[in-house]
C-alpha cells in the first residue's frame, strides 16, 4: 500500500511538472551555439528524468495499473525537450518521429486492449487523438523547414 501511494504521488508531481512547464515555455527555445552551457546541461537532465518517468509510466500502463494519460503527457515533455536539444533540423525530426512511432503503438495497444474486453472505447479515442497530435506535429515542423511548401498557393 505503502508503494501504491508513493507511485501515485510521482505520477501526480510529474503531471504537476508537466502542466507547469508549458505555462513557462521552459524547454520551448531551441538549443544553439549562444545556449549557456548550465541550461543545456539542466535540459540534458531534464531529459534523462524523463525517459526514466516514460518508462516507468509506460510499465504501469501495460500492467494495468494506470491510465495512458500521464504517460501520453510525459512522452509528450520528452519530445518537446528533445526538439530544444536538437541542434539540426534532422534531429527535430527524429524526436518527433520517435514521438508518433510510440503514439501509433499506443493506439494499437489500446485497441489490443479493448478487443481483448479489457480497455474502453474512450481509451481508444485518446490514443487516436494522441496519435493524430503527433502526425500533425511532425507535418507542422516539416512545412515550417520548407518555405517553397508555404509559398505554394492552395487549390
Amino acid at each position: 500500500m505503502k508503494h501504491l501511494f508513493l507511485n501515485i504521488s510521482l505520477l501526480f508531481f510529474v503531471a504537476l511538472l508537466c502542466a507547469c512547464s508549458r505555462k513557462n515555455d521552459v524547454v520551448r527555445s531551441p538549443a544553439n551555439s549562444e545556449s549557456p552551457a548550465e541550461i543545456t546541461e539542466k535540459r540534458i537532465e531534464y531529459r534523462e528524468a524523463l525517459k526514466q518517468s516514460v518508462k516507468l509510466l509506460d510499465d504501469r500502463f501495460k500492467a494495468g495499473m494506470d491510465g495512458f494519460g500521464p504517460l501520453i503527457e510525459a512522452r509528450i515533455e520528452l519530445t518537446e525537450i528533445e526538439i530544444a536539444l536538437a541542434d539540426t533540423q534532422e534531429e527535430r525530426y527524429a524526436a518527433l518521429e520517435n514521438m508518433l512511432k510510440h503514439a501509433t503503438e499506443l493506439e494499437e495497444y489500446v485497441d489490443i486492449r479493448i478487443k481483448a474486453g479489457a480497455g474502453r472505447t474512450d481509451e481508444l479515442e485518446l490514443a487516436k487523438a494522441g496519435r493524430l497530435r503527433a502526425e500533425l506535429l511532425l507535418l507542422e515542423e516539416k512545412h515550417r523547414a520548407s518555405p517553397q511548401l508555404s509559398a505554394t498557393p492552395a487549390n
